[in-house]
């Protein structure tokens, strides 16, 4: 037969405080053994069983039962009178097979333990039992004896519903070195059951045997178990205080092997303590005991803790509810799953040992969600290439440091405080929370922080530069240091994609400042060593910097960040602007000195090597005042200061006038070293060795020297007037107002200069109260046309005309019967009628005063009316109509809706004969009226919108009277005269919208007369019984304006709040006007017409006419 199989394996060694129990093995387990390590006495057995197998002919099973105690060698006449049997000789169980079956077990209920043996083909060969009272054990202890060459396996312990084995998966194991085990834990006191068999050998084991004690629990143990899948389980009950595997029990040599490495699950009711001096590696998980093998009291929460000088480095994912404690040395991870769900804790209190959390990602991403405690040990991770983020909150027992190594990076997004400092030695730290950084600060080595959040620092919070070090943000942050910043000479800092403001102090930083893609400002503060400023940073700073500034592709500004007064930055050695650098200054208008104008200045005490660009800023709201001084007066901004050693000369030049009120910039080309005129204003720049200043100086124009305008040709002393005003609204307006003067002066050529003043002021005044009157004259000229009309049973020509025409004959129009229009009409009942009216005119004007405008109005009008004796008629009307006027100049336009509601009466008489009429209407109105007027002046970057509305109320009367003279029967001539007079009266209204171009203009009244004289020609047709009659007439209109309040007076910030009024007045107006209509009379009494009705006038066309319909009841 062949020799026993060997096994690989690696031995758990756990040091404990009696009572103790430790248990191991799942029914997947390959081998558990343990040996007893304390000395035994007969209070610890409750019972004791022994299987023997003889080598003599015949062969022969014994067995025997003790209860109480254990089986010792000299009771072997116990297990000779309990019985066995003997077999033939060399019967079949010879064979090295698995059918030599024993099986040992207790009934809980009768307190009885039986041993029964089985032949290999089933049958039982014999059954002894015991009343025994196993109540409260828990250890199980398996002694082989001389089994040398015969051999036990598959045996198996089947206890509350789980079968654990105690065999390497059924085979031979009970004749290597490992054949004594020791389990303790077990409720044996409830139903079990094992089960088992034996490999006999012929001729091989004298006395071959397996006893089993049944101990109380509370035995010392060691365990061990061999390498292979599936892994062995180890569950630690709890009773001990900890659980502790040492070096020696990674090994495999005491069992014939070789090093190796743990393998076996550790289910634990209490700390597992790994005390490591090498470096070790557990491929085991660690979870919570839970099982239902154990009696629930036994059961609880693991933990683990690292002890010892070295590595241990774990391989599988733990499940166990308690704390991780890293007491001294590494625990090494390459999950996050491989740790337990309580805190991480650094240190035990002591204060000695050097604890180390090392991640592996192998390049990966992972999450560690777990609360972080210093125990009087700094918390150091070493992170290898990979991103570990720690997502919690820090509680700090002391004043420990948060240790970064590797190359990886740490993610820090975590609450709570730490009484010492970030130190980043290696790789990248992520601040993601504000407990990730130490109420002492940051040191960084040559490494990197990077900031997830917005942070500020606090009292203490230094942060101290050991190498060439860099703090950044991928996501833009805003970074407050007001704390102090050092380094040594060799140490160098780089900040990165940040907003940095910086008010601690830096004059022990030593080995340079690298910004880089960041906007860093610093007010008043000292930078101990040379800057650089590169990536599209821009540098505000004031203050000192104590060596040479360098800006590459950035933006320098001496302001500190504060742009409402002038700031300096003094340079303790050389400037140096790249090509692609920027120079930005903030200009004032309080001067330093006489005619030297503040400004953000840079002061170098070495060379000053010029270029890129140069901006110059004016914001009007912190800067007001006059920008442009008076003729012949020049006023400097010096920018840069160097001592005779300035170098170069910037390549572009630009002053930048902003108003920040209204969001308006403007945008100045400056010459090189040299100088260039806007308005009336001269400015210079100089690029020498003293440095960089720009100078402004004031210019006026030849006053003989004519200008063609868009509002005509206008004299140089007109436009030096014009400037006049504009230098003194510079000068005294608001700030609004001294920002659109300085444009004005600064921008516009003396050739645009009266039209681009003249859209400041207010459009044409008479547009509104023109197009109403115009309306009104229009609306009772409607309603008082008196129309033809013919009814059934009327007298007269009427009757004459409508008798025939039922008879089948044409009308017949007779002599006596009158004028189709402005003729009789029957002299009895009353008709209803709807009428309106609408125009559109259009009004030529001089484009820097009374500019032209457009208009479109009209009504709809319904009235009634009641013939009276003598051929009278008298009625009354209303109406409701819209309008707009639109008024379009150079630079700007102005747009007014006009809502009007309209009354009146009206009355004409015809005497007997129809051979002439007079009319004539009164009628009252009232007005809504909605304006936008906007500012639009390209050349200065001008856009106002004003917004104002206001009531308006209107009077008018009129008439008319005239001739009906007839050609013949059809043909009518009527010359007429007429005149109508109108009042206006609008009310005040201020401007909203347009900063200090808003107006406040007083309320206005006008009145208007228009007299008229002309002629009509009207000719009758004759339509089955109706009549249609097609009409023109022609005649003189004039409209004269009358009396002073026409002009309103009105005031706005630009004007200084001067009242002011346009200087002109309304024109009178002269031409002829233009009618042509058709009126279509029906027998049944209704009347329709439409008519043509325009005038052509000085400066004035119009084109509108009226619609009617006349219905007798």
């Amino acid at each position: 037969m062949g020799s026993p199989r060997r096994h690989r394996f690696t031995r758990v060694h756990c040091l404990v405080l009696p009572p103790s129990v430790l248990f191991a093995v799942t029914a997947q387990a390959q081998v558990i053994s343990a040996q007893s390590a304390a000395t035994l006495s007969p209070a610890d057995f409750r019972g004791s069983t022994r299987l023997q197998y003889g080598l003599t002919q015949p062969q022969t099973y014994q067995g025997a039962i003790l209860g109480g105690a254990r089986i010792n060698s000299d009771q072997q006449a116990v297990i000779a009178a309990d019985g066995g049997f003997t077999a033939s000789t060399n019967p079949s169980f010879w064979s090295q097979t698995a059918g030599n079956a024993f099986q040992l077990s207790y009934t809980a209920s009768t307190q009885t333990l039986t041993m029964r043996v089985l032949r290999p083909s089933g049958a039982q060969q014999f059954s002894i039992s015991d009343i025994v009272d196993l109540t409260g054990a828990g250890g199980l202890n398996l002694d082989f004896t001389a089994l040398n060459l015969s051999t036990f396996g598959g045996i198996q312990l089947t206890s509350a519903g789980q079968t654990v084995a105690l065999g390497p998966n059924g085979l031979p194991w009970s004749g290597t070195d490992l054949a004594n085990s020791t389990l303790t834990g077990w409720n044996l006191g409830a139903d079990w059951r094992m089960t088992g068999s034996v490999l006999l050998l012929a001729g091989g084991d004298a006395v071959p045997r397996l006893q089993t004690d049944i101990l109380q629990p509370g035995l010392a143990y060691q365990l061990s178990h061999v390498s292979g899948d599936p892994r062995q389980q180890v569950y630690n009950y709890g009773i001990i205080s900890d659980m502790v595997v040492s070096d020696t029990d990674f090994l495999q040599s005491t069992f014939g092997g070789t090093d190796g490495i743990i393998e076996a699950d550790i289910s634990s009711a209490a700390a597992v303590t790994f005390d490591i001096a090498s470096n070790q590696q557990y491929s085991g998980s660690i979870t919570d005991l839970t099982t239902s093998l154990v009696a629930s009291e036994y059961r609880g929460t693991a933990s683990l803790v690292k002890r010892g000088v070295g590595t241990l480095t774990l391989t599988e994912a733990s499940t166990y509810s308690g704390d991780t404690t890293i007491a001294d040395g590494a625990l090494a991870i390459s999950s996050s799953d491989q740790l337990g769900a309580g805190e991480i804790i650094f240190g035990d209190g002591s204060g000695v040992g050097t604890p180390i959390l090392a991640v592996d990602l192998g390049g990966g991403t992972d999450t560690l969600t777990r609360d972080v405690r210093a125990d009087n040990a700094d918390v150091t991770l070493d992170i290898a290439p990979g991103t570990l983020t720690v997502e919690g909150t820090i509680f700090d027992v002391g004043t420990n440091d948060v240790v970064k190594l590797g190359a990886g990076t740490l993610v820090l997004n975590l609450a709570g405080s730490y009484g010492g400092t970030l130190d980043v030695q290696e790789g990248t730290v992520a601040v993601g929370g504000t407990g990730a950084v130490g109420d002492a600060g940051i040191r960084i080595g040559a490494a990197s922080v990077r900031f997830d959040i917005d942070f500020a620092s606090s009292t203490g919070q230094d942060l101290a530069v050991v190498g060439d070090a860099l703090v950044f943000s991928d996501t833009g942050r805003t970074l407050e240091w007001n704390t102090a910043i050092t380094s040594s000479a060799s140490d160098s800092l780089e900040v990165r994609g940040l907003t940095m403001n910086f008010n601690g102090d830096a004059s022990a930083l030593l080995g340079g400042l690298d910004i880089n893609d960041t906007e860093f400002t610093m007010e008043g503060r000292t930078i101990g060593s040379s800057v650089t400023a590169r990536g599209g940073s821009f540098l505000n700073a004031t203050g000192v910097i104590n060596g040479n500034l360098g800006i590459d592709d950035a933006t320098l500004i001496a302001s500190g960040g504060d742009p409402s007064r002038a700031g300096t930055l003094n340079v303790n050695g050389n400037l140096s602007l790249a090509a692609a650098a920027t120079l930005q200054a903030n200009v004032f208008l309080s001067e330093s000195a006489p005619d030297q104008r503040e400004s953000d200045r840079v002061v170098v005490t070495g060379s000053a090597a010029m270029n890129g660009a140069l901006v110059a800023v004016r914001n009007s709201d912190l800067a007001p005042g006059v920008l442009v001084p008076g003729a012949g007066v020049t006023k400097t901004w010096r920018l840069i200061s160097s001592p005779g050693a300035g170098t170069g000369e910037f390549t572009s030049a630009m002053l930048l006038l902003f108003d920040p009120g209204t969001g308006d910039t403007e945008a100045l080309t400056l010459a090189v070293n040299g100088s260039v005129n806007y308005g009336t204003a001269r400015i210079t720049t100089v690029f020498d060795a003293t440095g960089a200043t720009i100078s402004v100086t004031g210019l006026d124009v030849p006053p003989d020297e004519l200008f063609q305008t868009p509002c005509g040709t206008v004299t140089g002393e007109e436009i030096n007037e014009l400037y006049d005003r504009l230098r003194l609204v510079q000068a005294v307006g608001n700030t609004d107002a001294s920002d659109i003067a300085s444009r004005f002066l600064l921008l516009v050529q003396p050739e645009e200069l009266p039209a681009s003043y003249a859209a400041t002021q207010q459009r044409n005044p008479y547009a509104t109260p023109s197009v109403v009157m115009d309306s009104n004259f229009m609306a009772g000229q409607t309603a008082m046309l008196r129309l033809m009309q013919m009814r059934d049973g009327a007298i007269g020509s009427a009757a004459v005309k409508a008798a025939d025409a039922s008879g089948g004959q044409a009308p017949q129009v007779q002599e006596g019967f009158g004028a189709p229009l402005n003729g009789p009409t029957p002299d009895e009942g009353a008709r209803a009628w709807t009428r309106g009216y609408g125009f559109w005119e259009n009004v030529d004007g001089d484009p820097c005063t009374d500019c032209g405008y457009d208009a479109s109005i009209g009504a709809a009008l319904v009235g009634m009316d009641w013939a009276v004796d003598s051929g009278g008629i008298i009625g009354g009307f209303a109406g409701l109509g819209p309008g707009q006027i639109t008024m379009d100049t150079a630079y700007g336009s102005q747009y007014e809706n006009v809502t009007t509601v309209m009354a009146g009466i009206y009355g004409s008489w015809v005497p007997a004969g129809g051979g002439s009429y007079i009319s004539g209407f009164g009628m009252g109105g009232y007005n809504d009226i909605n304006r936008t007027r906007n500012v639009e002046i390209e050349t200065i970057s001008l856009n106002r919108t004003a917004i104002s509305s206001n009531d308006a109320w209107s009077l008018s009367f009129g008439g008319e009277a005239g001739l009906n003279l007839k050609v013949n029967d059809e043909t009518t001539l009527q010359p007429y005269v007429g005149v109508a007079w109108a009042q206006y009266w609008g009310g005040s209204y201020n401007e909203d919208g347009a900063e200090s171009l808003n107006l406040q203009v007083d309320s206005q009244s006008a009145n208007e007369w228009q007299p008229t004289v002309g002629t009509r020609l009207l000719q009758e047709f004759k339509i089955g019984s109706d009549i249609l009659t097609p009409f023109i007439g022609a005649g003189f209109v004039a409209q004269i304006p009358v009396g002073a309040g026409w002009t309103p007076t009105y005031t706005s910030d630009f004007n200084l709040g001067e009242p002011t009024k346009m200087a002109s007045s309304p024109e009178d107006r002269y031409g002829a006007n233009f009618q042509a209509g058709i009126e279509f009379a029906t027998i049944k009494g209704v009347t329709a017409y439409i008519a043509f009705d325009g005038a052509a006038m000085t400066d004035k066309q119009r084109y509108g006419g009226q619609v009617g319909l006349l219905v007798p009841f």
